[in-house]
């Protein structure tokens, strides 16, 4: 049992010196510029303006990748037209994020003309469709079949068991996963790069991923600055995810006693 945890731990205490080494190069770089300067003018913009574009992107993506697993789940494939849609969402999870990033450049920047903050978060809302799409597909399917023929067999109707029974059921472990669809945009460099690059600058500062590329060639300190505030934004959306999941399997067990 202990050789089976042994790699996990190597990875946790590497993990833990590169944090430790990060965080070292940070604070003399806070300290040799000065923290109140450094966190006003680079990091909290930056950490703003990151969570400002990941959340118009979730504000974008939601709906429809809501509203496509709920229908999935609901109507599973059966006929030729429902399998071709289902095949569809699928690939979308295929595309690289480069290439959405240059799908966006194309289209809404140099087609529709948009600034590069909202090509950036409609091509980030098109990288985070597909995982949002299985995993709430992934949590209305956790929901256990006995609470649908119950109330199926009291005379409910399907779309009322989906509504009143399995959605509410579900609700938590899809908040859940859209945390963790909001994790991803946090740290999508890739599809970034291209739109605030070569866009139209919108005012206000660049997102963390694209601010990290843009200061690889600087300082070795402000580097790893910027990286660990990236790296404790990630962190932290991930604890949140887990402590909603968690919540959301201790109600289950309460109900099933």
């Amino acid at each position: 049992m202990e050789r089976r945890h042994e790699p996990v731990l190597l990875f946790f205490w590497l993990a833990v010196c590169v944090a430790l080494g990060l965080l070292a190069m940070a604070a003399r770089e806070l300290c040799g510029r000065g923290m109140e300067t450094f966190l006003s003018d680079t990091l909290l913009p930056a950490a703003g303006s990151t969570m400002a574009l990941c959340s118009l992107a979730l504000l974008y993506a939601a709906p429809p990748a809501v509203a496509a697993a709920v229908y999935f789940f609901a109507f599973p494939p059966a006929g030729p037209w429902s399998r071709a849609l289902h095949l569809a969402w699928e690939l979308l999870s295929a595309v690289p994020s480069v290439i959405w990033g240059l799908f966006g450049f194309l289209f809404f920047g140099n087609y529709l003309r948009f600034g590069s903050f909202l090509s950036a978060s409609l091509t980030l809302a098109l990288v985070l469709l597909p995982e949002i799409q299985r995993s709430t597909e992934a949590a209305l399917a956790g929901v256990p079949a006995a609470y649908q023929k119950a109330s199926q067999a009291l005379g409910a109707t399907s779309w009322r068991t989906l509504r009143e029974i399995v959605l509410p059921q579900a609700g938590k472990e899809i908040i859940a996963g859209l945390i963790l669809a909001l994790r991803r945009g946090a740290g999508e460099t890739a599809a970034l790069l291209l739109l605030f690059g070569s866009l139209r600058q919108t005012p206000g500062p660049a997102p963390l991923s694209v601010l990290l590329f843009q200061r690889a060639a600087g300082e070795r300190g402000s580097v790893c600055a910027v990286a660990l505030a990236l790296v404790g934004i990630v962190l932290l959306l991930s604890a949140l995810a887990k402590c909603v999941s968690s919540s959301c399997f201790t109600s289950a067990r309460g109900v099933r006693k």
